[in-house]
Parts: structure tokens; C-alpha cells; sequence
């Protein structure tokens, strides 16, 4: 992954940091159109503007951000303790989700910029049915990081790299893989 990429999955993910509950999906969504604008120049991909909005979902409904916001902000108020500890878990929950996303569009850039629909209704099932959460996957599984896991000049990319394998990265690709392009079945 660039370091590019990497920074824009980390900018996903720390979009949870932003107390605003509409605006933290909105930048969000900005993270993954920068970083699939990336990767497409990196892949040499044309990627249009449809095309980034369906990757992104990036049409959300506004009626829906109003009532969250309504719903999720006072409580979030009372229970600020416990929502941080959310929150941080947000935040590597959404650089996870953001590279596996980006290893995701590597693996179906023959499908791409025609079929992104398609590429993200795939994306968004093979997401849902994978626990990728790697707090999860290291509280019931008991995975720890390597002492090491940040050292290094490159650590924001070791960083990256550390949590998409802990968050299942090769099983949850390999199945995104075989859902997008089926083998055919044998005669």
C-alpha cells in the first residue's frame, strides 16, 4: 500500500474523532473518494464521478444524518467515557475498513470503472458477512501486536499493515474475490 493510500485510510478512520455526527460520515466518504482517486492514478483506472459516487455511497440521505444526529448526540453526551473508548475503536474499525476496501478495488480493477455498482454492492456484502474489526478479533480471539508493530520510519504503513492483517485481511479478500468473479461450475 502507498503512503499515500495509507494516509487516507488513517484519515478515514480518525474522521470518527470529529464530534459532529453528520459531519464525521461526510469526511469520511471524503477520505475513500481521495483515496480511491489515488489508487485509480496509481492502477491508471479512469474513475468519473458516478462512478466514485457509487464506490462511496456518497449520496446518503440527509433526512437520515438529521435524525442521528437528533438521536446519537445526546447520549453520546452522557456517555462520553465509554464513546471514546467507541470511538478509538471507530477509528481503527474505519482504517481497517479502508484498506480492505482498497485491497477490494486492487483485486477488481478489471471490473472497473463499468461494473462499480456491482464492485460495491460485492464490497459491502463481503464486509458485512466478515468480522474485520481487529479490537474484536483481539478481544475474543486474544491476537496482540508485536512489540515492534509502530517502530520503524515507515510506522504509519507498518501501522496499516498491522491492522489489515489483523482484521483478516487474505480470508476476507479471497472471499470478495470468489463473490465478485465466481469459477464457473463444471460441465
Amino acid at each position: 500500500m502507498s503512503p499515500k493510500i495509507a494516509h487516507y485510510a488513517l484519515l478515514a478512520g480518525l474522521a470518527s474523532f470529529v464530534p459532529i455526527p453528520i459531519l464525521d460520515d461526510w469526511l469520511r466518504r471524503r477520505a475513500h473518494r481521495a483515496m480511491y482517486v489515488t489508487l485509480a492514478d496509481e492502477l491508471g483506472l479512469p474513475l468519473d464521478t458516478p462512478t466514485l459516487d457509487s464506490l462511496t455511497a456518497d449520496r446518503a440521505s440527509l433526512l437520515l444524518g438529521c435524525l442521528g444526529l437528533v438521536v446519537v448526540w445526546p447520549i453520546k453526551k452522557l456517555f462520553r467515557t465509554f464513546f471514546y473508548f467507541l470511538t478509538v475503536k471507530d477509528v481503527v474499525d474505519g482504517v481497517a475498513e479502508a484498506t480492505l476496501r482498497v485491497a477490494m478495488l486492487r483485486a477488481a480493477r478489471h471490473r472497473l470503472p463499468q461494473d462499480a455498482v456491482a464492485v460495491r454492492t460485492v464490497m459491502d456484502a463481503t464486509l458485512d458477512k466478515w468480522q474485520y474489526s481487529p479490537i474484536s478479533r483481539f478481544l475474543f480471539r486474544g491476537h496482540r501486536p508485536p512489540a515492534d508493530w509502530v517502530a520503524g520510519a515507515d510506522s504509519t504503513d507498518k501501522s496499516i499493515g498491522w491492522i489489515f492483517e489483523k482484521a483478516g485481511g487474505g480470508p476476507v479478500l479471497a472471499d470478495f474475490t470468489r463473490r465478485l468473479d465466481p469459477p464457473a461450475e463444471a460441465p
